[in-house]
């Protein structure tokens, strides 16, 4: 489970929990957040071995899948599934209002010769999908076939 810190609470945490904290130049119109995943990740990979290159993919899914989860102030969970014609066939995180996160992905056996997001997912989608303890799912959707076409995003409750 990740576990939100606010600023100001000190030096990097070493304790090998996941966790997300914010941080703010007080001086400055800069805030953010950064999550460090430990637990999750390892847990993650624990029962596949992934190619280098859906390994970074799967990481940078669930960090991202973690802080927008904890930007947001829901009670259920955030998923985030992308699938494709190209060597990353399916790849699905889940985030929890809680913070806790699982992921797995499925990918061909030449996705360790992807050097770019792009020639590891081909022709897929991304789905962002809400669901809360009190609603239906909502979910946004966005296709894409290459990398100088923006995101079209649809929505459906």
């Amino acid at each position: 489970m990740v576990t939100e810190s606010s600023e100001g609470e000190g030096p990097r945490r070493e304790d090998g929990r996941d966790h997300v904290r914010r941080f703010v130049f007080e001086h400055f119109a800069v805030r953010g957040q950064i999550v460090e995943l430990d637990v999750a990740w390892r847990t993650a990979l624990a029962t596949q071995r992934y190619a280098i290159p859906v390994r970074e993919t799967l990481g940078q899914a669930m960090a991202a899948s973690a802080l927008l989860a904890s930007t947001l102030k829901f009670d259920g969970k955030l998923t985030m599934q992308v699938t494709s014609e190209g060597p990353l066939r399916l790849m699905v995180v889940q985030c929890r209002s809680d913070l806790s996160l699982r992921a797995m992905a499925q990918a061909a056996s030449n996705a360790r010769e992807a050097q770019t997001f792009h020639q590891l997912v081909t022709d897929g989608r991304l789905v962002l999908s809400i669901e809360t303890r009190t609603s239906s799912a909502t979910r946004a959707s966005s296709p894409w076939s290459d990398r100088t076409s923006p995101p079209a995003w649809s929505t459906t409750s």
